[in-house]
C-alpha cells in the first residue's frame, strides 16, 4: 500500500467499519438476541473471549454453536470474537471481530459455474475462475457489512 500511496500521491484506504461491534453481533447471533440474516448460516467453529483485562479465551471447533456448553460461556459474559459462517449457501469463511476474513472457501455453486466454462486453455480457465470469484466477493462483502449492522461511512473522506 505504501508504494501505491507514493505513486498516487494519496490513497485514503481504511479497513471497513460497521455501525455496531462485530463481537456484539456475533454474540447476539449465538444468543439469539440479534436476528441471524437469511443469507448467513452458522458454522461449527468460534472463539470466545472474556473481555476483562486478564480474560481467557475458548476456541470451539466441530461443535453446535447453539449448544449449552457455548451458551454457558456466553452467559458468563464472554463474547464471540471469531465465527465460522456460510454466506448465501456458497461461501464458507471465518470472520473475526476486526472484520478479517479467514479460510475463505467457495462452495459447490462456484465449482458448477466453473465446470460450465468451456475452455481447454489453463490461462482462460484461471481468468474465468478469477472472474467468477470476484463477482461472488463483490456480492458477499456488502452483504456481510449489511448483516453486521451496516457500514459506518462517517470516517470516509470524499474528494
Amino acid at each position: 500500500a505504501s508504494t501505491l500511496r507514493k505513486t498516487l500521491g494519496s490513497l485514503p484506504v481504511r479497513p471497513p467499519v460497521v455501525e455496531q461491534a462485530p463481537a456484539f453481533t456475533f454474540t447476539g447471533w449465538l444468543t439469539e438476541t440479534v436476528d441471524l440474516p437469511a443469507t448467513i448460516e452458522l458454522g461449527n467453529e468460534c472463539e470466545l473471549k472474556d473481555p476483562s483485562e486478564d480474560g481467557g479465551v475458548v476456541r470451539c471447533k466441530g461443535l453446535d454453536l447453539k449448544a449449552d456448553e457455548i451458551r454457558n460461556h456466553l452467559e458468563t459474559g464472554m463474547q464471540v470474537t471469531k465465527l465460522a459462517v456460510t454466506w448465501d449457501n456458497n461461501v464458507h469463511l471465518v470472520l473475526d471481530e476486526e472484520l478479517g476474513i479467514r479460510r475463505l472457501k467457495f462452495g459447490e455453486t462456484l465449482q458448477e459455474q466453473l465446470d460450465d466454462v468451456d475452455v481447454d486453455d489453463a490461462v482462460a480457465k484461471f481468468d474465468a475462475a478469477f472472474s467468477i470469484m470476484t463477482l461472488e466477493l463483490s456480492r458477499m462483502i456488502p452483504g456481510l457489512l449489511e448483516a453486521l449492522g451496516g457500514e459506518d461511512r462517517s470516517a470516509i473522506v470524499e474528494d
